[in-house]
């Protein structure tokens, strides 16, 4: 995992039915074509949950303990105040982009593939039809304009290839674009991203 230029987390602080905090962060990333997703750690919080202690608590998982502090480039946070602000404050020089994660009844409903292909500023997924490998990005513009660049550049065989195309030249793949997952909308693009 350290080798890795290019880590997703997720931090989430959550109560136990004996009224304990926790903070579990988690790590998402691409190993040999397939997503790998650890938990890093769970660890108690104390009754402090300033974002400084927030973020000085995750800090410690990423940097101290796995010495990965400078390759997270995007963490997934809830919409608490004192969490983004530790995001926001005090992490941004390491967290190039985060996003708000938001538990929605909008988000939750499942929408036929015409309206989702319509969508803009998301973050996908597209699964390997023939392995378990799927590939993960983000873009602004509709993903069904997207998705169709993908299938271009796989089709155009000229150029340096995408980490699609090159999945697909190595190991004679197709990648299953009916079934093209939205991990994650944001209303604004730029609401996604950090200026540092």
């Amino acid at each position: 995992m350290r080798n890795h230029n290019l880590i997703l987390s997720q931090s989430d602080i959550w109560s136990s039915d004996s009224n304990k905090s926790f903070l579990t962060l988690t790590v998402h990333f691409i190993y040999e074509a397939k997503l790998i997703s650890l938990t890093l750690s769970t660890s108690e919080m104390s009754s402090n949950h300033t974002a400084e202690h927030i973020a000085m608590t995750i800090r410690e998982i990423l940097e101290n303990q796995w010495k990965i502090y400078d390759k997270v480039v995007t963490i997934v946070i809830d919409n608490a105040a004192n969490v983004k602000k530790a995001v926001s404050e005090y992490l941004n020089k390491c967290i190039k982009i985060y996003c708000r994660r938001i538990d929605s009844i909008d988000q939750l409903i499942t929408r036929d593939q015409l309206d989702s292909m319509a969508n803009l500023n998301v973050v996908y997924k597209i699964s390997c039809d023939d392995c378990e490998a799927s590939y993960a990005g983000q873009t602004k513009r509709k993903l069904k304009t997207r998705v169709k660049e993908h299938v271009s550049d796989i089709r155009k065989k000229t150029g340096s290839p995408s980490v699609i195309s090159d999945h697909h030249i190595n190991y004679n793949h197709n990648f299953n674009w009916e079934d093209v997952k939205i991990l994650y909308r944001e209303p604004s693009y730029n609401k996604s991203l950090v200026n540092l």
